[in-house]
């Protein structure tokens, strides 16, 4: 339940964790989370879309006698890497219980605590942070394994991190890596996030990035009621759609009407605004405006 998971999931695992699935299977849509026996289904939680790698999986006790299975999995395109998700889920045991509030988390680019207490948490995070920056053996391993694979990857992420217990007798943190490069914005590679063009402050000076945060926000936090799901029903619908952030949002900053406006259609227009409304990329107030916009002019 710490930072170093994500390391160890990039290193090549070649023995088989019974858990139900193995370490370099290619998955979608969903992911099976087993229990201790590694055969039956606790839940099934969902993927954002897209092809999967299992880089790493086990299960892990704490103090508290319970037991959590670890899913780290992998997302790459063009020989580097896109996307990188943490799966941790309380299969079994007692009620869990963290005195460390890992809620409570300053600075962060965006934080909604759902008006949850210490022993009944329920909250999102994104915050940047530095991605395979250690100075050991464990890092150089698995920058190593990368590599060997002719796979690149960035050395700063936006983090999303949605964590929730203490109801249902159940424990989730889920987390997604986002790499700002993989949507043509820089990413440049720093030791401290206070020097990061993706610092708070720094976000809060760039209207660029301020938009594009918000994008960001308004995905995660659609992301979080398919987590929910899954977490309250142990079934889920998938997949997650992917976030997407048009080049032309981002270059060009043209405006959600003059993107609409320019498809022949009235269908493709209303299925484009509900494409981007679904990606978290605009807003329901301009979902619902831009559709009423549309239907009264045709």
């Amino acid at each position: 339940m710490n930072n170093k998971s994500l390391i160890l999931a990039i290193l090549v695992n070649l023995t088989t964790v019974a858990s139900g699935i193995e370490v370099g299977q290619q998955v979608q849509n969903t992911i099976s989370i087993n229990g201790r026996n590694g055969t039956e289904v606790y839940a099934n939680f969902p993927l954002i879309e897209g092809q999967w790698s299992v880089e790493y999986t086990d299960i892990r006790g704490n103090n508290s006698n319970s037991n959590f299975r670890n899913i780290n999995l992998m997302q790459f395109e063009g020989g580097k890497l896109k996307l990188a998700s943490e799966y941790s889920i309380k299969v079994d045991g007692s009620t869990t219980r963290w005195t460390d509030e890992p809620c409570k988390v300053e600075p962060t680019l965006h934080k909604n605590n759902y008006g949850t207490s210490l022993w009944k948490q329920r909250c999102l995070v994104i915050e940047p942070i530095t991605f395979l920056q250690n100075n050991n053996d464990v890092t150089r391993a698995a920058l190593s394994s990368l590599a060997s694979r002719g796979i690149k990857n960035d050395f700063n992420s936006l983090r999303l991190t949605y964590t929730r217990y203490g109801d249902s007798d159940k424990f989730m943190r889920i987390r997604f890596h986002l790499f700002p490069s993989t949507f043509g914005l820089e990413n440049p590679t720093v030791g401290s996030m206070n020097t990061s063009p993706w610092s708070p402050v720094n976000v809060a000076s760039d209207p660029a990035k301020v938009q594009f945060i918000s994008a960001l926000t308004n995905y995660a936090e659609r992301l979080v009621k398919s987590l929910d799901l899954a977490y309250e029903t142990g079934g889920s619908v998938a997949p997650i759609p992917a976030f997407m952030y048009p080049e032309s949002l981002t270059g060009n900053r043209v405006e959600v009407n003059e993107i609409v406006s320019e498809l022949p259609s009235k269908e493709e227009r209303l299925k484009y605004l509900k494409k981007i409304f679904e990606k978290g990329l605009i807003t329901k107030d301009i979902y619902e405006a831009q559709q009423k916009n549309i239907l009264s002019n045709f």
